[in-house]
């Protein structure tokens, strides 16, 4: 094979807030592929991308902020396709509980089972900014669960949060404080917070034509950010919400957002060891890598 041909599959999580940076993007690729390489787009879950990333199987694609600080060595960072928030409100990565954050010392806290940058950041919250004790329990959560008030509190994170937070402004949920973890970060350490980062195995062949191409397609996106939304009729958001949430989103890593990577990881490393508990599992099939769809 020349050695100017590189093979490479890049993964991205299937939320909204990653839309800007694929969306369209299996045509663009197609400008660059045929003269110099092949790229295979992949959409899955933060926790599975994650997977795939730390055992070679996808070169590049997002990681979550936590499972990067854990292993960023084995990692090359690209600085302009983060996922964080543009000042501090996000709205994708919600803690809705009956009682305000700071009265729930001793209590269970319940938490998603889809990203562990996310749990992270809560436990530090409760931990380090109110100071609490609590038993964490990973389970499957569903907006049903909350519409008919089964849990006392819960994280919910990506789309899900997304309709959650545009349930309460029609006027449901009114029994839950809904804290927003960017927010709760922002307020104590005047810092954005950074959910995930791109990365490629430091081993693969990244052209710079690629890291351009990616650049400019991102650029193109959030400029004429109505394509995404109309595409996402009938995802039970509305354009409004939508248009509104893009303009929350910041992808550029700049010092600011290394200096949030860095304070989160020291948090993290302070915290106890102890594993949140597994309340229940559901037997459901995990599509490592999903194509794409037009």
């Amino acid at each position: 094979m020349n050695d100017n041909v590189f093979m490479l599959k890049i993964a991205y999580i299937n939320y909204l807030n990653s839309q800007p940076l694929y969306f369209g993007l299996e045509d663009k690729l197609a400008e660059i592929c045929n003269e110099a390489g092949m790229v295979e787009i992949l959409t899955d879950r933060p926790v599975a991308i994650a997977q795939n990333l730390l055992s070679s199987l996808v070169g590049a694609g997002q990681l979550s902020a936590y499972e990067y600080l854990k292993a960023k060595d084995k990692f090359k960072l690209h600085q302009n396709f983060c996922i964080s928030s543009s000042t501090g409100k996000i709205c994708s990565v919600l803690f809705l509980s009956k009682r305000p954050m700071n009265e729930l010392n001793d209590h269970n806290v319940y938490l998603t089972d889809q990203s562990r940058t996310s749990v992270q950041l809560l436990r530090v919250l409760l931990k380090h900014k109110y100071g609490l004790n609590n038993r964490l329990i990973s389970m499957p959560i569903s907006l049903n669960d909350l519409l008919q008030g089964k849990l006392d509190n819960c994280l919910l994170i990506g789309d899900q949060a997304l309709k959650a937070w545009q349930l309460r402004q029609e006027g449901h949920l009114p029994e839950y404080h809904a804290s927003d973890l960017a927010s709760e970060w922002f307020e104590w350490t005047g810092l954005p917070f950074v959910f995930a980062v791109f990365v490629s195995q430091l081993n693969v062949v990244f052209p710079p034509k690629l890291e351009t191409l990616l650049e400019e397609h991102l650029q193109h996106n959030r400029h004429s950010i109505g394509a995404i939304v109309r595409a996402n009729e009938g995802c039970g958001l509305s354009e409004d919400l939508m248009h509104e949430y893009f303009q929350l989103l910041d992808y550029k890593l700049d010092k600011n957002k290394e200096i949030s990577l860095q304070k989160f990881y020291e948090m993290i490393q302070s915290l106890p060891s102890e594993e949140a508990v597994c309340e229940s599992t559901v037997n459901r099939e995990i599509h490592f890598y999903a194509r794409l769809e037009k």
